[in-house]
């Protein structure tokens, strides 16, 4: 009597696995809309807008367009196009709108600059 019982409770468990285990296991949820829709972020180490000013040291001060005006160093290694040509930092000029991307990991309104593309009046 026991064994039919058995025989018949491992029956009934195999036939509940075969059914119901690959519909629960395989379902897959849809992706969400706004995966598929959203646009790149602009880098947040960037910065754009006119040069106001330029140190003996060779640091400029750009004046962005809420107002806010930063420091920007230029290192020995940063690359440097003013007016789509390759340049030095001698040869910005207060006035160029410049956009620059810079070291994340340094003070608020002081940034050391990677790359610094610059656009003005030669």
């Amino acid at each position: 009597m026991f064994k039919n019982i058995f025989s018949l409770c491992v029956l009934s468990l195999m036939l509940f696995m075969v059914l119901f285990l690959p519909v629960s296991c395989t379902r897959v949820n849809a992706p969400p809309s706004s995966i598929g829709a959203t646009s790149p972020k602009p880098a947040d180490n960037t910065l754009d807008g006119e040069i106001t000013e330029i140190q003996s040291d060779g640091t400029i001060l750009v004046l962005q367009e809420n107002g806010r005006a930063i420091y920007v160093e230029p290192l020995a290694n940063t690359k440097i196009i003013r007016n789509a040509k390759p340049a030095k930092a001698g040869e910005l000029k207060v006035g160029d709108a410049v956009w620059v991307r810079y070291m994340s990991d340094f003070l608020p309104d002081y940034r050391k600059a990677l790359e610094i593309q610059a656009t003005g009046k030669d």
